[in-house]
């Protein structure tokens, strides 16, 4: 007589082996993973259902709509006017800085671009520009032409940082004129002078 019945409490463990199921016999219901399965997620190898990809946030990107006066042979903090982005709220305009949100530690591409030139006598000999965390330069960009002094110089600076929570970033600009009485401006146009970063997906 054909065994038609087999009750759980009779079958030992390991006694079924995966050629003795029937194709499609195990489905979502049948599986113990974390999270929601959709069509949008997928089952990770730690037993979860995940999201794919994933996002740069958070991310940020303020510019700089008024000219600031830099004196001569000084560092000075770059101000900053609009917010274009800024995913977590962690820019401070009043502060001219922008704080890793709390839980949000980790990598984070950080740019900065800031364009000074010298309005009176056009003898730029040397500019820098810094990008600080926690009042301490972690990335920094460079131009001098002491014998042919410029009427401007535009600095790029980007660089990988590993920031924690509460950490904060922000930018100072420094430059050397030829005349002691020579004002060095950052300028007042949001394609010359701007700020952001992004955190990096998938790296420890």
């Amino acid at each position: 007589m054909a065994i038609t019945r087999v009750t759980s409490g009779v079958i030992t463990d390991g006694t079924i082996a995966n050629a003795d199921l029937a194709d499609d016999a195990v489905g979502v219901a049948e599986l113990s993973a974390t999270g929601t399965a959709s069509s949008s997620t997928f089952l990770r190898g730690d037993n979860a259902w995940a999201a794919a990809g994933g996002s740069n946030a958070p991310a940020f990107h303020i510019v700089k709509t008024a000219t600031q006066n830099i004196a001569d042979d000084t560092w000075t903090k770059v101000t900053w006017d609009s917010t274009t982005i800024d995913t977590d709220s962690g820019a401070d305009l009043v502060n001219e800085k922008w704080t890793v949100p709390s839980g949000e530690g980790g990598k984070y591409f950080v740019y900065s671009c800031t364009f000074l030139y010298s309005d009176t006598s056009h003898d730029l000999q040397e500019t820098s520009a810094e990008i600080r965390v926690n009042n301490t330069g972690k990335l920094s960009s460079n131009q001098r032409n002491v014998n042919d002094p410029m009427a401007q110089f535009v600095l790029y600076t980007a660089g990988i940082l590993d920031l924690a929570a509460a950490d904060y970033i922000d930018i100072w600009a420094h430059s050397n004129v030829g005349s002691s009485n020579t004002i060095c401006h950052a300028a007042a146009s949001a394609k010359d002078t701007f700020f952001g970063a992004f955190k990096l997906v998938g790296i420890a």
